[in-house]
């Protein structure tokens, strides 16, 4: 913000200023994804972990029938003391 403030005047410099963090920010990212990709093929997370197969828990989910009035209903809480336990109780 200061960087950007002292450039008052000069609209050509702010813009460079602009051009520049845009693409500092453009190469930091990918070069982000690259160690995150390089670190995920090189340890291969979840390789080799075995989960229990359950038919119940596969029927159950089959079962259920998501309605969109219920999903509507479950985007806000019931009541404002609800969002506030909700907010305050797992704060540590």
């Amino acid at each position: 913000m200061v960087g950007i403030a002292g450039h008052t005047d000069d609209m050509k410099a702010v813009g460079r200023l602009a051009l520049k963090a845009v693409i500092y920010f453009e190469v930091v990212t990918t070069l982000a994804l690259f160690i995150g990709l390089a670190a995920v093929n090189l340890v291969q997370p979840g390789v080799g972990v075995q989960l229990p197969a359950s038919d119940e828990t596969g029927k159950q989910l089959a079962s259920t029938h998501v309605t969109f009035d219920a999903v509507m209903e479950h985007l806000a809480p019931q009541s404002l003391f609800d969002s506030a336990l909700a907010m305050t109780c797992c704060k540590s």
